[in-house]
């Protein structure tokens, strides 16, 4: 399975398993907005280029920023597919994204 298909189908998998709770709170809706745009920006790309990487790498950063110092509590499956695309993340985007010069993601 190439890259991009690997990613969006971890991302598709997290999404699902979130998409079970209701969105009470303004960080559980913020983690689905920002996890519904990525999987709409990744889906966009037509081949794996540095855009593809930085979409994921923005979602990467603003999810872990709300699993981390937020009131967002993961469950059991969502905190599963949340390692496994972080998992992939590391070894997979970190190494081919290419940020030049001080940007803000």
């Amino acid at each position: 399975m190439t890259e991009i298909k690997l990613g969006i189908r971890y991302l598709e998998a997290l999404q699902k398993a979130f998409n079970h709770r209701l969105l009470q709170t303004s960080d559980e809706i913020k983690f689905s907005e920002i996890l519904n745009d990525c999987l709409k920006k990744v889906k966009q790309q037509g081949k794996v280029d540095n855009r593809y990487y930085i979409s994921f790498e923005r979602f990467y950063q603003q999810a872990s920023l709300l699993i981390g110092l937020s009131t967002l509590e993961l469950s059991e499956s969502e905190k599963q597919d949340w390692l496994v695309f972080r998992k992939w993340h590391e070894e997979v985007v970190k190494p081919n994204l290419h940020l030049y010069g001080p940007v803000i993601i």
